[in-house]
């Protein structure tokens, strides 16, 4: 979904690989990746930890290139401190249901504190008008309908304690599964307190399958996150 919303301007994603350890994106991967052509980096906050913010923004500043934070799998979780979304110059949330904030449908949200950048993404979010039938730019009719707001609205002051919830399986999930010397549990990348959108383990190619079909068969949901 990341490299659709790239490829949707023309653009060109160019990906890095991740931390083996972590998943996060690797911060030495993007630096040998920047070329003159780059225009901005987009770390992707994924299962709900936190990507190296503070090196990635010192890495953009270096060079010159905007901060376009995915935060679609992490509501709620920091990286020293500080909420992920809140680093970059914009960041995309998704409320599919399915997220540690849901609506009942589709829905999604762009965050920024720049102002050149919110009046364009209004403009964006509605068929490109600032005024009420005058066009300037080539828009989309992107406005979350009034319901998925309400349910945000209703489950927002709720996520925190959500996510300690999940906080609290997690550790349980990691203390009882590390005993099990073929499985790896997933590592906390450093300053970063995750909110669990995924537990992701892994396990040997040869007995992925199996497992999963394992887990089914005693009514344990789980899937690939990803092939």
């Amino acid at each position: 979904a990341t490299v659709y919303a790239i490829d949707s301007v023309g653009a060109k994603p160019v990906l890095v690989d991740v931390d083996e350890e972590t998943m996060m994106i690797d911060v030495d991967a993007v630096r040998k990746a920047i070329t003159g052509r780059t225009k901005a980096i987009v770390p992707v906050h994924l299962y709900g930890m936190a990507a190296n913010m503070e090196a990635l923004c010192v890495l953009a500043r270096e060079h010159g290139l905007v901060v376009i934070e995915d935060a679609s799998q992490a509501h709620g979780a920091t990286f020293q401190g500080r909420h992920v979304g809140s680093f970059g110059d914009l960041a995309g949330f998704s409320f599919y249901p399915g997220k540690n904030l849901g609506c009942f449908g589709d829905g999604g949200a762009v965050t920024t504190n720049d102002e050149k950048y919110i009046e364009h993404l209004h403009m964006l979010r509605n068929l490109g008008q600032k005024v009420k039938y005058y066009h300037e730019i080539k828009g989309w009719n992107c406005r979350l309908d009034t319901l998925q707001a309400a349910v945000l609205n209703a489950k927002l002051p709720h996520t925190d304690a959500f996510n300690e919830e999940r906080r609290a399986v997690a550790d349980r999930y990691t203390q009882q599964l590390s005993e099990i010397a073929s499985v790896r549990v997933p590592v906390v990348p450093k300053d970063c307190v995750p909110v669990w959108h995924l537990y992701v383990i892994r396990v040997s190619a040869d007995v992925r399958d199996k497992l999963l079909a394992h887990l089914h068969a005693n009514k344990i949901g789980a899937g690939i996150h990803y092939p």
